[in-house]
């Protein structure tokens, strides 16, 4: 996994555009780029793998969790996520990249009535 990058070569979109969100997303699952955001206190970087509405309306965004920044890397672990639109903040796509899928993904067994992008 790569190091963190300098913050001025992410690029950052604000929440309340809805439609830059989701280009960005889609953005970052197409082209294999990692994502940030916030969650409440914490900062979180993800593989994201798919992204849609799930039967109760809300956005979703499947991914494979990297980490939590500024947290101990022995006390990560890394897992499969579904992170809701509506909780994240500062979304960034970050200039680094992953190799495609991780072990166990499968957009069939996710609940989303409706897909914007997948791997």
């Amino acid at each position: 996994m790569g190091t963190m990058p300098q913050r001025t070569r992410a690029k950052t979109v604000a929440t309340s555009d809805a439609t830059a969100i989701n280009t960005t997303i889609c953005d970052a699952i197409r082209q294999h780029h990692w994502l940030q955001f916030r969650i409440g206190a914490r900062t979180y970087v993800v593989e994201p793998h798919a992204y849609g509405v799930m039967p109760e309306g809300n956005h979703a965004l499947w991914a494979w969790h990297l980490l939590v920044v500024g947290h101990d890397d022995s006390q990560q672990k890394q897992r499969w996520v579904l992170r809701y639109l509506d909780e994240m903040r500062n979304l960034e796509m970050l200039p680094e990249t992953f190799e495609g899928s991780r072990p166990g993904y499968s957009v069939d067994r996710l609940p989303l009535l409706t897909v914007y992008a997948q791997l």
